[in-house]
């Protein structure tokens, strides 16, 4: 069932142990009006091809429009589909990784629909919901009252992990199958992650040349998981009522071109159709 929704991959993708001080030092370089993280070597941002590399989703699909909940919604949806009792409803949490919010283990009841017939949840760009999440999130996290971020944490780290080998100290599985989620071959552990703060990782970002940043890092995974043309798409994308910006023009270097100065960032005011119809 679970192999049906196309979401399978992320069974082996998550990195068990996060890296606050990495996190942080990314999350201070981003800047929402580009959706970009900006440092010294130029810009740099995680692209669509980044997340069917990492974690094996789809990125072409269906992009789900939402139907908004009422408190009473909510608990009929979970106890239809979860078949718990009403007052266990009230109180239901639901894990997640794609979606997660700063409780880190709740996830907004509304998401549920997607799964209620799991044939059509295979249907579904997957991988465009991730970075629309991780995107919104970022944007949130960069606002200077803002303490912590939400949102699918590996995916970030493992594209820094795979971009910035210089900066950080994780190591590569030696077990690691290249047909498997780029992901899953990155090893973490809680004491090489407690050494370094923050502050460190500043200086090693600052410190960066542009011979220091891997910017097509998956030549070795194109037979596993090609690049799809989709991934140069520059607009809006969506998931649900969340709209954020793709600007691949901004980061052609990623994808093997010269980067020349990119254009003035535009705010496109489309309706929900519009988006999924470009």
């Amino acid at each position: 069932m679970i192999a049906a929704t196309g979401l399978d991959p992320l069974i082996r993708c998550s990195v068990i142990t996060t890296d606050p001080g990495l996190i942080s030092a990314f999350v201070e370089r981003w800047h929402r009006e580009t959706s970009r993280f900006h440092l010294l070597v130029g810009e740099v941002t995680i692209t669509l091809d980044d997340v069917s590399s990492l974690l094996h989703i789809p990125i072409t699909g269906a992009l789900h429009s939402f139907e908004p909940l009422a408190t009473s919604d909510a608990v009929a949806l979970l106890t239809e589909l979860l078949e718990v009792t009403p007052d266990e409803a009230t109180a239901e949490t639901l894990g997640c990784t794609l979606f997660a919010n700063k409780s880190a283990t709740h996830v907004h009841v509304v998401h549920l629909q997607a799964f209620r017939d799991l044939g059509q949840a295979g249907a579904f760009s997957w991988g465009v919901a991730a970075l629309v999440h991780l995107y919104d999130q970022l944007n949130e996290a960069s606002q200077a009252p803002t303490r912590q971020i939400a949102g699918y944490i590996s995916l970030l780290q493992c594209w820094i992990y795979e971009h910035f080998p210089s900066v950080h100290r994780s190591v590569v599985d030696d077990g690691y199958a290249e047909a498997s989620p780029r992901a899953c071959r990155w090893l973490t552990g809680k004491a090489q992650m407690a050494e370094i703060k923050g502050a460190p990782y500043r200086a090693r970002i600052d410190a960066l040349t542009v011979t220091d940043v891997c910017w097509m890092p998956y030549a070795e995974h194109r037979g596993v998981r090609g690049y799809d043309l989709i991934s140069s798409y520059t607009g809006q994308v969506r998931w649900g009522l969340i709209i954020v910006y793709l600007r691949p023009e901004r980061v052609v270097r990623q994808m093997g071109y010269i980067q020349t100065v990119p254009p003035p960032p535009v705010r496109d005011s489309l309706t929900g159709t519009d988006i999924d119809d470009r």
